[in-house]
């Protein structure tokens, strides 16, 4: 069982807190990663990262906008490959969420999802309808429009891609 700990701007002297059917002062707990003490409680880190894909609604570079009416944007990520493959295995198909923004230049297409820790490889695709899995057929031969890897150890990770971006 994970218990998580936030205090913000609270004494914690007049702290206390339920575990079972005890009443703990939180004033003489310490915080330890191999819970030595009797009065400790132990740190474990976590094995899942929160996972925040942005894209911004114009390519930076040619000021165009990335999808036409209807269309939507998707992020494919897997394991990362190797020997000329991008991926290793199977992928999973990621739409993103295109919110309502009043500036062009802040990220309106994004999700959030919870991964495991570790290495990952992504693309980023343009869609034949928003929301949709199945590549736009005007952009399936010129592939994808951004790719990248990255690795996630733990912390939520909020990620621009940008349009062009390639990291093989």
């Amino acid at each position: 069982m994970r218990f998580g700990l936030f205090l913000l701007g609270v004494s914690l002297s007049a702290l206390t807190c339920a575990y079972g059917a005890d009443v703990v002062d939180l004033q003489n707990f310490m915080l330890s990663e191999t819970g030595s003490s009797s009065h400790a409680l132990p740190l474990k880190e976590s094995s899942t990262a929160l996972m925040i894909f942005q894209v911004p609604l114009k390519d930076p570079s040619t000021q165009k906008f990335l999808t036409k009416y209807g269309q939507g944007l998707l992020v494919r990520y897997g394991s990362p490959g190797t020997g000329g493959n991008f991926f290793s295995g199977g992928v999973t198909n990621l739409p993103l969420d295109c919110n309502k923004v009043s500036d062009p230049s802040e990220a309106p297409w994004l999700k959030t999802i919870t991964l495991d820790n570790g290495k990952y490889a992504w693309q980023l695709w343009v869609t034949k309808e928003y929301k949709g899995t199945d590549i736009a057929t005007d952009k399936a031969n010129k592939g994808w429009i951004a790719q990248g890897h990255i690795t996630l150890n733990g912390l939520s990770t909020s990620y621009q891609i940008t349009p062009g971006e390639k990291n093989t």
